[in-house]
């Protein structure tokens, strides 16, 4: 169960995070921007539902402006490299959890 957490945060699609670089890689830098601004405001969302993400989202506000340029930011994924880009985006949807933990009495 931790190690589906930790892989779920680390896959947010936001600056820094694997998930930034996957999303940058994708879409752009102009897109990936846009979706992590998007990914703030369905944190904001989600601090109604659990208070511990307030503190991820102070990180992901610190995160959502830095981003890394690749090395090679001239050449096109190919089509196997978008496949597996966009099956991570998808392995971050099926592993993220909007309560991650809760407390039973």
């Amino acid at each position: 169960w931790a190690g589906l957490l930790v892989t779920g945060l680390n896959l947010i699609p936001v600056g820094q995070l694997d998930g930034g670089h996957i999303a940058y890689a994708l879409l752009g830098p102009r897109r990936s921007r846009l979706l992590g601004y998007l990914m703030l405001a369905v944190m904001v969302g989600l601090v109604f539902l659990w208070s511990g993400w307030i503190l991820w989202l102070l990180i992901l506000l610190m995160s959502v402006r830095m981003q890394d340029m690749p090395l090679d930011d001239v050449t096109e994924l190919t089509g196997r490299q978008a496949a597996f880009a966009v099956a991570m985006l998808i392995l971050f949807t099926l592993t993220f959890v909007p309560v991650p933990l809760t407390l039973v009495n």
